[in-house]
């Protein structure tokens, strides 16, 4: 009876997870750009430059969160193959952000920021 209950009360917490993840709305692509590009990302920039990473964790953690959706859309034009190896370039330059910025590495934040706008071009050019 125990184990029947047990097994009950797992499958009721599974279905509640895969329902509340299905609600997140997993934002837009020119969301992303506008909110992540360019508003976090030069914001981080600067203070990457500067060396002086305080006050940009919170932008740091949402421009992560914006890397981890953006292969969650669909391109407008291209090739899934290019949108996926596009995609998972920004994510792992994001999240190198995200982890420079908690160690306090203006280099790493630097340089992960300098691939993402390096990568730009080549995105737009496949996929807007």
């Amino acid at each position: 009876m125990k184990r029947g209950i047990l097994v009950l009360v797992a499958f009721v917490a599974a279905v509640s997870l895969t329902a509340m993840a299905a609600d997140e709305k997993v934002p837009a692509t020119k969301e992303i750009m506008a909110k992540g590009n360019k508003g976090a990302l030069p914001k981080i920039s600067a203070a990457a430059k500067s060396g002086k990473l305080e006050g940009v964790a919170d932008a740091a953690k949402q421009l992560k969160a914006y890397g981890e959706a953006l292969g969650k859309n669909k391109p407008k034009k291209g090739e899934a193959a290019s949108w996926e190896k596009l995609t998972a370039a920004y994510k792992e330059n994001t999240a190198a952000i995200a982890d420079g910025v908690e160690k306090k590495d203006a280099k790493a934040v630097a340089t992960a920021a300098a691939a993402i706008n390096k990568s730009c071009g080549a995105c737009h050019g496949a996929h807007k």
